[in-house]
């Protein structure tokens, strides 16, 4: 009985091995921490794992492998070097699936042309608006009201920083700026580095395009941003 557990266990966890090293590589990559936990990330491992093993499969039978091959493996009467040659084709190909993940989720004009002929909504992968606007990668200066209704106003760019939803939302602005007397963006502040927002302090985000500037200046001298006539 007890040898039984051990190879079900054995078998279980090899069958799972894949899935879970190509949720994990996706995670490092471009998927979200949130998308790989509980009931959630299991699903996501058994997709890797079949998905892989389907693709195994399939050029094994391209390959010329019949039946009997198929019950050789399975009956463990392989050479033990061709199961572990086996596994780590296995760990490529889930790597390589999520790899294609990556590159499916970030191509951009040609995965919303494909999504809107299939009259699918992108927004359904999204956990939340947080999300949504912080994964467009777009530039922007930002207004977080907190809690006690007090204003902290900065530059989100390619150095600033948002945490996930279901972690720690929390906010990082790689320049914290100052305003004018109409209440608009005027120039960073002097020596700014940034400003850390607390995701329990944050009431409201507000995000405005930058003008005419495709990416503000650290320096304090930098040209200023002239209003839209949206905030004159």
């Amino acid at each position: 009985m007890i040898p039984q557990t051990t190879s079900a266990i054995l078998a279980t966890a090899l069958f799972l091995l894949p899935g879970f090293i190509g949720q994990r590589y996706a995670e490092q990559t471009y998927s979200l921490r949130s998308e790989g936990s509980g009931f959630r990330g299991l699903a996501l491992t058994l997709y890797y794992s079949l998905l892989s093993y389907i693709v195994l499969v399939t050029i094994a039978v391209l390959a010329g492998a019949n039946r009997c091959d198929f019950d050789r493996w399975l009956q463990g009467n392989e050479q033990p070097k061709n199961y572990l040659l086996a596994t780590l084709a296995l760990i490529a190909i889930s790597i390589a699936l999520a790899e294609l993940g990556r590159c499916w989720r970030r191509s951009g004009p040609v995965r919303r042309w494909i999504l809107d002929k299939a009259d699918i909504d992108e927004r359904h992968t999204v956990v939340s608006g947080w999300e949504w606007f912080f994964n467009t990668g777009q530039k922007a200066f930002v207004i977080v009201t907190l809690k006690d209704d007090s204003k902290v106003t900065g530059y989100y760019g390619k150095q600033s920083y948002s945490g996930y939803t279901q972690d720690t939302p929390d906010l990082y602005l790689q320049e914290r700026w100052l305003l004018d007397d109409n209440g608009w963006f005027k120039e960073p502040a002097a020596g700014t580095l940034g400003i850390y927002i607390r995701a329990d302090e944050i009431k409201t985000v507000e995000f405005y395009e930058l003008g005419n500037e495709e990416e503000p200046s650290t320096e304090a001298e930098s040209q200023n941003v002239e209003p839209t006539e949206e905030h004159e």
